[in-house]
């Protein structure tokens, strides 16, 4: 799996804070090492070590140049010990699909993963993914599906990923309205979010934020981002995150691509274009997933955006 059990994506709404921090995964990273320095032929450890270095960078805490040859390496390393390991095909996988834009390859490993263990759920979870890039949506789907039911507290919300992946926003919205509140996870609530922002709905999108950061135990940002919407609007939400991230940069690593989906809520195509530039030319991880990413979906039948999409494998 992909170090650690936290099911809340990066959105760009939570910027510098998250429920994983650089600190949890300097921490897995003396783990797992501990473990390879007592047992220099334990494959599973190489799998960890390969999920530590792909998981910084996709989680935007590292430059995926610092990140995914370290990842590939340790993978493959895993596999030389153990070719039917299926964690350590996933791992592999995970490299092929986030940094390398293979999608063939990709693919391959992830069923070489699924043929050695049909249950295991990040597996599913991440198959998923591609399969949605792809346009297969019926089989990613119901891979989301596959990962929730093997593992239901691990993998809480990811068949509403998988609906937010689809575009189905309103179906996420119609479900949340008729279940109510409920001790869910943060991401499901970061997921309604997205939806809520995407059909205009600001207020209740915020609503849905501040119970994400509450549920990370994020209380004081929660109260900032409520305190900017009764100020000013979404707009200066949007703004407030933008300079919240600017000031992260500053300090350390931040995703370029963070900053193009702000652009992209803000409906500044230049400003984002600019950092979809410089992502694409980083290899950011989640460019990857530029077609199913909710925030780019207006600018999809520019030219220039159709340009982007073709360097990443569309």
């Amino acid at each position: 799996m992909w170090v650690i059990e936290s099911r809340v994506h990066f959105d760009a709404g939570f910027a510098a804070h998250h429920s994983l921090s650089d600190e949890d995964f300097v921490r897995a990273h003396s783990y797992f090492e501990t473990a390879l320095e007592l047992d220099p032929t334990y494959a599973l450890g190489y799998v960890g070590m390969s999920n530590v270095f792909g998981a910084t960078a996709t989680h935007g805490f590292y430059a995926p140049s610092q990140g995914f040859p370290k990842a590939r390496v340790a993978a493959l390393r895993a596999l030389e010990l153990d070719p039917g390991l299926p964690e350590a095909h996933q791992a592999l996988a995970g490299v092929h699909y986030f940094y390398d834009w293979d999608w063939r390859r990709a693919e391959e490993e992830f069923l070489a993963a699924l043929r050695l263990n049909p249950s295991h759920a990040e597996t599913s979870r991440l198959y998923a993914r591609l399969l949605l890039v792809q346009g297969r949506e019926v089989e990613g789907r119901a891979q989301f599906e596959l990962a929730e039911r093997v593992d239901p507290l691990g993998f809480e919300g990811s068949r509403v990923f998988g609906l937010v992946q689809s575009g189905r926003y309103d179906e996420v919205i119609r479900e949340y309205l008729t279940s109510g509140h409920g001790p869910r996870s943060p991401l499901i609530y970061q997921l309604l979010a997205t939806a809520l922002e995407v059909r205009g709905h600001y207020e209740e999108a915020i609503d849905a934020t501040i119970d994400a950061l509450t549920r990370c135990n994020e209380f004081a940002r929660a109260e900032t981002i409520r305190t900017v919407w009764n100020s000013g609007g979404y707009d200066k939400v949007l703004e407030w995150y933008l300079q919240d991230l600017l000031a992260r940069r500053r300090n350390c690593y931040a995703s370029p691509f963070l900053f193009a989906e702000i652009y992209a809520r803000l409906n500044r195509p230049d400003e984002m274009f600019h950092w979809l530039d410089v992502a694409l030319a980083e290899r950011s991880p989640r460019m990857c997933e530029l077609r199913t990413n909710a925030w780019f979906h207006r600018f999809r039948s520019l030219g220039r955006f159709r340009n982007i999409e073709r360097h990443v494998g569309h």
